[in-house]
């Protein structure tokens, strides 16, 4: 459900089990900007004390300029390759394909909450809205 059009985006992530909120927010296709990945980054370090090995996410996360960005700290990124698919990069795509089972358990978190924690019933959609709702 949307109200006015505005939709709700959660970055989220998945360490050892437990998922973290590291940002929400009410702008369409956010998470593709490089500050919010580089945000997650920072985060991850201020609570571990070390930069994530990896970031994997969906085609939005892989820009060219996340990429870079990550590259630029020596993270490994799991995203789709860029340009025409080639037949020598079959450890890559074990890898992207490993990395992307792993990303699901991101999805079972949110499917837990809906199901168990009642975040199927935000009905507010606006960026009060959804910081208001009560949740059971």
């Amino acid at each position: 459900m949307t109200f006015n059009g505005i939709t709700p985006k959660v970055s989220l992530s998945h360490v050892d089990g437990f998922t973290f909120v590291d940002k929400v927010s009410h702008d369409n296709y956010s998470e593709a900007e490089t500050s919010v990945v580089s945000k997650q980054v920072e985060d991850y370090y201020d609570r571990f004390g070390k930069t994530p090995p990896s970031v994997t996410g969906d085609q939005a996360y892989g820009s060219r300029s996340n990429r870079k960005m990550l590259e630029e700290k020596k993270i490994r990124g799991s995203f789709k390759r860029l340009g025409r698919k080639s037949e020598k990069n079959k450890k890559q795509d074990q890898y992207f394909k490993r990395k992307q089972r792993e990303r699901n358990k991101i999805e079972g978190d949110i499917g837990n909450g809906k199901e168990h924690y009642g975040l199927d019933g935000i009905r507010y959609h606006d960026v009060s809205g959804s910081d208001t709702n009560s949740i059971k």
